[in-house]
């Protein structure tokens, strides 16, 4: 399997109208002309190539769905539940849409709390249990699949999920093989940015190794700032981006 993350896919003039705002958020929103090309990479493909979205951002919907229907794809939309009908995030009907039209839909936690594993573990718990209550509700089948908001993976969470009843998590870290941890299947994400270029994920879906070996690397580096600086780390991060986005 190989599992690509995204987020919004819009236009730069219309990136408030989707998902969360922010120059870091922004950071992660790519042209619809651009997330097309990516698509088009996986056509034909002999492999299980995983479109994957979190955010539950409006333009899931239109024109991601539709991009992705365009070339015999699926997705798989991670949603945070206290967000549903928000303005920017995809309301009810919406939902039911992407999920009438065969895309999987899975919990991205309920208040999407950043980072998740400094929440006390029955918070945690609960974060899982509600959103994919709300989802099951709403939609009227089993919700077993879940995305770690802000990519705060760690045993706590993995362990929450799978009290909720969750058999499949995805997270942010750049591994190309899911992993078995206890009945749960782990799945690592290739994130993509408005940086990442064509050739890049025309690599990844081939199957090459020297994107996900670059990208691991940084993962490492952050991951550590994360460890040291926690909500520190956070709030650094956004203030790069807005610096970045005032040149």
């Amino acid at each position: 399997m190989i599992a690509l993350l995204y987020h919004d896919v819009v236009s730069a003039a219309r990136a408030a109208t989707s998902g969360f705002g922010g120059a870091d958020a922004d950071h992660y929103k790519l042209d619809p002309l651009v997330f097309a090309a990516h698509a088009r990479h996986a056509v034909g493909r002999d492999r299980d190539v995983r479109f994957t979205f979190d955010d539950g951002g409006a333009s899931a919907l239109e024109p991601t769905a539709d991009i992705l229907e365009s070339v015999g794809h699926r997705g798989h939309f991670f949603i945070p539940t206290d967000y549903i009908a928000r303005p920017g995030f995809l309301d009810r009907a919406q939902l039911r849409s992407l999920a009438d039209r065969g895309h999987e839909i899975g919990t991205h936690s309920a208040s999407h709390p950043v980072p998740i594993h400094t929440l006390p573990d029955a918070e945690i718990e609960r974060e899982w249990v509600t959103s994919r209550q709300v989802l099951e509700d709403l939609l009227g089948r089993p919700v077993t699949s879940g995305s770690v908001p802000g990519g705060f993976n760690a045993p706590v969470v993995e362990a929450a999920a799978r009290r909720a009843g969750l058999t499949v998590l995805f997270t942010s870290e750049p591994a190309p093989r899911p992993v078995e941890r206890g009945g749960l299947t782990v799945v690592g994400r290739f994130s993509v940015t408005r940086a990442t270029s064509e050739a890049t994920i025309a690599e990844v879906i081939r199957g090459g190794s020297a994107p996900w070996r670059k990208q691991a690397a940084l993962w490492e580096a952050k991951a550590l700032a994360k460890r040291l600086g926690g909500r520190h780390w956070l709030a650094l991060r956004r203030l790069v981006f807005r610096w970045r986005a005032a040149e």
